[in-house]
């Protein structure tokens, strides 16, 4: 199900149109294999485990800052490359979700980009 895209909405590299080249885009550039295995090691999850139970996997689909799932439903919430796609405003809204969905004493793991500190970095994200 499509959803419409809320006002300030950024796509990934920019354009929508773009948006189906983004994993290569970013696997070609970017180490993001190396930062994702840094991000499910630092949330300690055990995917070793995983695979050797019999483990019904649900995808749902929807927007970060209008989670489907109640309050206090996970221990763990995980985000990798997504913030720096939302507007400041959108950002607030989905952290307040996270906190909402995580369960007292959950943690919220983030890999993405940081504030590009130089011309030359600059640059090359845009």
């Amino acid at each position: 199900m499509d959803h419409p895209l809320p006002p300030g909405y950024v796509s990934a590299l920019r354009f929508r149109r773009l948006t189906q080249y983004y994993d290569a885009v970013v696997g070609s550039t970017a180490r993001e294999r190396t930062f994702k295995r840094a991000l499910v090691a630092q949330a300690r999850i055990a995917a070793a485990k995983a695979r050797n139970v019999d483990i019904t996997l649900t995808l749902d689909q929807g927007f970060s800052f209008s989670l489907p799932y109640a309050s206090a439903s996970f221990n763990r919430v995980l985000s990798s490359l997504f913030f720096h796609h939302l507007s400041l405003t959108d950002k607030q809204r989905t952290a307040n979700e996270v906190f909402r969905v995580l369960k007292p004493g959950g943690e919220f793991h983030v890999a993405d980009w940081g504030r590009r500190t130089n011309l030359l970095m600059r640059g090359l994200f845009l």
